[in-house]
């Protein structure tokens, strides 16, 4: 089915990162691989990351570069080796079938995939049982340029058609420039499983509610011109 390489990026997520990390590793084989990028967490999220490594070495901890988590991610996906990046919170739960799934839904047209989730608080209650549903999930260029429907944590992608993405923009989401940018070259799917628990809690970086209208217009603004430049070199 391919290799994969997992990318997680973390920052003081020593409550929840455990968890995550062992719903994740018991899914991958034997050459498959966990990177984790760190950000400068000041709790002990690395040092919990280390005691797993000592019985995994398929996981892996860097340096993040402090300059925001979608250059973390960005130094993440750098660091990975295999033919599938899954990218994935520091704060999630993986369903049991979620790799084997995902996989199974690549083809030879199809570079991105994008799940569904049940969404969660940190106390485990379900706030949201389908995002697709609530999101309106598509793969619609325009659509997704006007309001995102793309969440990083519930997506895969071929690691040759994301280096062709990089770098990532330090101010637009890293989620919605891949997710648009696969929408307008026609190689993104979804997929109606649920298979994680998207854990929106105060620490998370990215937020559930809406942003103002004047903050929107500038953001899809900068976003316009930014998917402009990135067309001419793809």
């Amino acid at each position: 089915m391919g290799k994969v390489s997992v990318v997680l990026a973390s920052y003081n997520g020593e409550k929840f990162i455990r968890r995550q990390i062992e719903s994740i590793m018991h899914q991958l084989d034997l050459d498959d691989e966990l990177i984790v990028s760190d950000d400068g967490s000041t709790d002990k999220t690395k040092d919990i990351v280390n005691e797993l490594i000592k019985s995994d070495s398929r996981i892996k901890l860097i340096d993040g570069p402090k300059k925001g988590y979608n250059k973390n991610f960005e130094n993440a996906i750098m660091h990975a080796k295999n033919e599938f990046v899954f990218i994935s919170d520091q704060d999630d739960i993986w369903m049991d079938n979620k790799v084997k799934r995902v996989l199974e839904e690549f083809d030879d047209k199809t570079n991105c995939i994008r799940h569904d989730c049940i969404v969660i608080d940190d106390n485990d209650n379900v706030l949201i049982e389908s995002y697709n549903k609530e999101r309106k999930a598509n793969l619609s260029y325009k659509k997704n340029f006007y309001k995102n429907t793309f969440t990083g944590c519930c997506m895969a992608i071929r690691r040759d058609w994301l280096l062709k993405l990089l770098p990532l923009p330090s101010d637009v989401y890293y989620d919605a420039w891949i997710g648009i940018l696969s929408c307008k070259f026609n190689n993104a799917k979804i997929i109606d499983d649920k298979l994680i628990k998207w854990c929106r809690h105060e620490g998370t970086v990215t937020k559930l509610h809406r942003n103002s209208i004047l903050w929107i217009i500038k953001y899809r603004l900068r976003l316009k011109k930014l998917l402009r430049r990135k067309y001419k070199t793809l």
